[in-house]
């Protein structure tokens, strides 16, 4: 599911809009926020599903996967299976994680 808001521009000076609502948002809401550095980071992976290419980084608690338009915060708690799947052309590999809607 997607939800995607219209933010007008206001003529107040030195606020952003759409960087205010955000942070309301992000007040009132429960999301996995990164704190620290990564684990470890993986850039320009192409991906399937989600489509596009990602910058996947690896964090204690959560993976983060940043898109050009989208990021998703994938909790570890979520991960039922991870499979690594040989690709038909014997030369790449697919790795899949099965997670717990």
């Amino acid at each position: 599911m997607e939800v995607r808001f219209y933010v007008p521009p206001t003529q107040e000076d030195g606020v952003d809009p759409v960087e205010a609502f955000a942070q309301n948002v992000l007040s009132k809401a429960d999301v996995i926020q990164a704190t620290g550095d990564a684990i470890c980071i993986f850039r320009e992976l192409q991906c399937l599903t989600p489509r596009g290419r990602y910058d996947i980084r690896i964090y204690p608690t959560f993976l983060h996967l940043h898109g050009k338009t989208f990021d998703y915060k994938i909790p570890y708690t979520t991960v039922l299976r991870l499979f690594l799947l040989p690709h038909k052309d014997q030369r790449q590999m697919f790795f899949v994680i099965s997670l717990d809607p």
